[in-house]
């Protein structure tokens, strides 16, 4: 709860805001999570897992708030979590140590300074990384 209280104060923060948490097959610390801020019913707080339906460049996550517990298995992810952290989204667990070269990632940035670039969406992999299962998966929305 230390983590909610440090980011209650800031100006742009918690007003009708979700809270996520990126997970792969790990189930006790994230539901235990999410029931433990919810069950404080703070006012236009809420928080649940995340779900990633699309990814367009530059395009905002819909979090204030994303704790990361997997894009170190997954780069998917860790590409995700770059453009959330770039359109505002507050992300506890940087997912810009992992790699200084990412196309994706680069071309946000570009779209957030007023550089043309082609449109990108990315896609994750059909391929299972290391140490993953379809478990590690459940963020994702699938048609």
């Amino acid at each position: 709860m230390r983590i909610i209280n440090q980011f209650k104060s800031s100006t742009k923060f918690f007003r009708n805001e979700k809270i996520g948490i990126l997970h792969g097959k790990e189930r006790s610390f994230p539901e235990a999570f999410v029931n433990r801020v919810n069950s404080k019913n703070v006012e236009g707080i809420v928080a649940e897992p995340v779900k990633i339906d699309k990814a367009l460049q530059g395009q905002p996550s819909g979090y204030a708030l994303i704790i990361d517990r997997i894009s170190q298995d997954v780069p998917f992810y860790r590409t995700w979590l770059k453009n959330a952290a770039l359109t505002g989204t507050a992300v506890v667990n940087n997912p810009f140590w992992w790699s200084a070269d990412d196309k994706y990632f680069n071309n946000c940035l570009m779209t957030k300074i007023g550089v043309h670039v082609p449109q990108t969406a990315i896609l994750p992999s059909n391929a299972m990384p290391d140490d993953t299962s379809g478990d590690s998966f459940s963020n994702l929305a699938y048609p």
